[in-house]
């Protein structure tokens, strides 16, 4: 049975990837600093945190974890005027010892903060630029993994996505729009809008980013190291304000219009890389995939 490592495993998109593994008989050891609340014979859960490097060394030597998927970040997504260095250096020291063990890493990068600026949906070959630290911070670790992995003869896998929503994700929390503008029509709070509103995004439904990642993380060789994940598909703020208010009849949403300097207009991804290997998914529409995940609420009374 092959073990997997998931380095913050109990978040939104490792619960999703957690459930995925276990359903395809994957032993699977989530190593994050809270519970993820899932129960499974073959899941494992590990505390602790990313400068935890002695937790992480003897986790990886007990459970002899052969793949890694590192979904962990300690660089806020919407923090400004960070310094990141001090941040980034617990980072690169994790993934040291990661590869003293795997044979390889999947690192979860940002299809929506690394390419800046773009009137066409960007490739993996475009320039990478930044205009935030947490896509900085992705960016330097992408380069020093790849570096790493070269200098150590292991695998690795970068993957670059867009946008995903779904289940698992904290609708009170401060990061995916999809989830804050659910969770503050729920609790009555204003949906405060940066910008125009016509900004347009990349989304994915969680079930489809978890298909497409599986395809990759199972392929025995693949032609590239670094792949997008989305759904090659855009959508504005304003129609995603739109889809969650027609949830439900009751919804009286105050929306309040804030300015907004440096706003990335577009960012949608091209896949074909992803689709000369692997058939396009049939993506879950938007305005369906929002109708799901407000259903599972329901079901989770959350």
């Amino acid at each position: 049975m092959k073990t997997v490592m998931l380095f913050g495993g109990a978040g939104f998109i490792g619960k999703n990837i957690a459930k995925t593994l276990l359903n395809l008989n994957f032993k699977v050891v989530i190593f994050d600093r809270s519970d993820p609340e899932l129960e499974h014979e073959r899941l494992v859960y590990v505390n602790g945190s990313l400068g935890d490097l002695d937790t992480l060394r003897d986790a990886l030597k007990e459970h002899s974890v052969l793949e890694f998927v590192y979904l962990v970040n300690n660089i806020p997504v919407n923090a400004g005027g960070v310094n990141i260095d001090d941040l980034l250096e617990i980072n690169k020291k994790s993934i040291e010892i990661i590869y003293q063990y795997v044979n390889r890493l999947v690192f979860f990068s940002s299809g929506g903060r690394v390419y800046g600026q773009g009137s066409l949906a960007h490739s993996e070959e475009d320039a990478l630029i930044p205009i935030c630290a947490y896509g900085t911070s992705k960016v330097i670790l992408e380069e020093f993994i790849l570096d790493l992995s070269a200098k150590n003869n292991k695998k690795t896998l970068i993957l670059r996505p867009s946008n995903p929503y779904g289940p698992y994700q904290n609708i009170y929390g401060n990061q995916g729009l999809i989830s804050i503008i659910i969770g503050n029509i729920i609790s009555g709070k204003k949906i405060e809008i940066w910008g125009s509103g016509d900004e347009v995004r990349d989304y994915i439904y969680i079930d489809d980013l978890c298909l497409m990642f599986l395809n990759l993380f199972l392929a025995e060789e693949l032609p590239h190291h670094i792949y997008n994940i989305g759904s090659g598909r855009g959508c504005s703020t304003n129609q995603i304000v739109d889809i969650c208010v027609a949830l439900n009849d009751s919804f009286k949403p105050n929306i309040v219009h804030k300015e907004a300097t440096n706003l990335v207009r577009k960012n949608i991804l091209n896949i074909g890389r992803y689709t000369s290997i692997f058939s396009e998914p049939e993506f879950i529409p938007i305005d369906r995939g929002i109708k799901e995940y407000y259903h599972f609420l329901l079901r989770m009374k959350i």
